[in-house]
C-alpha cells in the first residue's frame, strides 16, 4: 500500500506501459508533486463516498481495500488546511482534462 505521494509516482512509473493503454500522457506521468497538489485540491468527504462507491462497483474484487483513508496519511507531507474553507485554497478545475507535469 503507498505510504507518501512519492509511493504513487513509483507505482506510475512500474506501470507506466499499463497506464498508457487507458491513458494518454500527454505530459508524461505525474510527479510525486503532482499527486501532492490533487490530493490538496480534493475535498476527503466527496472522495470517499466517490471511493467507496466504486469499491461497491468492484464488488468481490474490492473487498478488503480501506474505504476512506485521510490525505494526510496518503501524503504525509502535506500542509494542514489552516482552518480556511476548501473553496478559498482549491482552484477550479472545471474543463480541465489533466494536470501540467512538473
Amino acid at each position: 500500500m503507498a505510504k507518501s505521494c512519492v509511493d504513487f509516482a513509483e507505482f506510475a512509473e512500474d506501470r507506466e506501459p499499463l497506464l498508457r493503454e487507458f491513458l494518454s500522457l500527454e505530459n508524461g506521468l505525474p510527479s510525486h508533486d503532482t499527486f501532492s497538489r490533487v490530493f490538496r485540491l480534493l475535498d476527503p468527504a466527496a472522495f470517499g463516498r466517490a471511493f467507496s462507491a466504486f469499491l461497491d462497483d468492484l464488488g468481490e474484487a474490492g473487498a478488503g481495500v480501506p474505504a476512506t483513508m485521510p490525505a494526510s496519511r496518503a501524503c504525509p507531507a502535506l500542509p494542514p488546511s489552516r482552518g480556511r474553507p476548501r473553496s478559498a485554497t482549491r482552484p477550479s478545475l472545471r474543463g480541465s482534462t489533466s494536470l501540467p507535469h512538473r
